[in-house]
């Protein structure tokens, strides 16, 4: 069941999928009548475009291990150049979690990226890889290099890469409007079809339907602990503590989180939104879920 914040019930769609084929797929709800309705991903989104991400490293036009300076001086010259593309796709950047400029649909990547450089009110003020910080700032940085190494929008270069491959016509980063200062942390919207077929191509290890659309070093990468061991500061999974005594020890890869399985220890990637919606597989069964949810809490 899916709560709005006015205690209005909304709905959800869900599928399970196992190997390359959905073996259950149904709404409910407000989704009953129309599974593939479009909603907001929110922070499922970070997955996606960590995906965008290493089909960049695929294509050696970047590497995790590059500084965010080497790209974009102005970060360099205000001494935050030092972070890399890993310590800013795991939270371990030490950058600010949250800042006006990364929803600010008035303005364009790069000029929220600059503005990101220029920002002196850094509360957090921690050494690069030293600290886990769940957030989306250091994500937008990212997502501005994208562009800088591709000579494209990042729009352009998500639908390139990611999009038109697996088909996903009806994803786009349009949750705060559009604009073209896309919320590469939080900003998709979508639906189920679109989502399964990304689920597909990673449970296939970067291949959909015959296609490399990633290679299986970057999935792997994708789904390996990034953090480090850095000190856990904020995490958005410890509100499920007392569900799961585990889960806010949980560590990150590039974009996704590692789910510790109580049972037998297994990782299991998982990448969640604020609203519900969801993504999850299971490497040891070779299955994968989605839930898409409208409303604000699930139940």
């Amino acid at each position: 069941i899916v709560i709005d914040s006015a205690g209005v019930m909304g709905g959800c769609s869900f599928c399970v999928i196992k190997n390359d084929s959905v073996i259950y797929r149904n709404g409910f709800g407000a989704c009953i009548n129309n599974p593939d309705t479009i909603l907001i991903m929110a922070s499922s989104t970070k997955w996606i475009s960590g995906a965008v991400i290493m089909s960049l490293v695929d294509d050696n036009l970047l590497s995790l291990d590059d500084s965010i300076g080497s790209y974009l001086p102005s970060f360099s010259l205000n001494g935050k150049g030092s972070r890399t593309i890993r310590q800013c796709f795991s939270h371990t950047s030490g950058m600010r979690p949250n800042t006006s400029y990364i929803a600010d649909t008035t303005i364009t990547l790069e000029q929220c990226a600059d503005s990101l450089a220029h920002e002196n009110d850094m509360p957090l003020a921690l050494p690069a890889g030293t600290k886990f910080f769940y957030g989306g700032v250091s994500m937008q940085v990212v997502g501005r290099i994208a562009e800088v190494v591709t000579g494209q929008p990042w729009d352009s270069v998500f639908h390139q890469r990611i999009a038109a491959p697996l088909q996903m016509n009806s994803t786009v980063y349009d949750a705060h409007g559009i604009t073209d200062n896309p919320h590469i942390a939080g900003g998709l919207t979508g639906n189920l079809q679109d989502s399964e077929n990304f689920i597909k191509m990673i449970l296939a290890n970067g291949t959909f339907q015959g296609n490399s659309v990633l290679s299986s070093n970057s999935v792997f990468e994708m789904e390996s602990d990034q953090t480090n061991n850095a000190g856990i500061i904020y995490t958005a999974t410890n509100v499920y503590s007392g569900i799961d005594t585990q889960i806010e020890n949980s560590r990150y890869g590039i974009g996704v989180w590692r789910i510790v399985n109580d049972d037998d220890n297994y990782i299991e990637p998982m990448s969640q939104g604020a609203s519900g919606y969801t993504f999850w597989i299971d490497r040891d069964c070779n299955y994968g879920a989605d839930l898409a949810t409208q409303g604000g809490n699930v139940a």
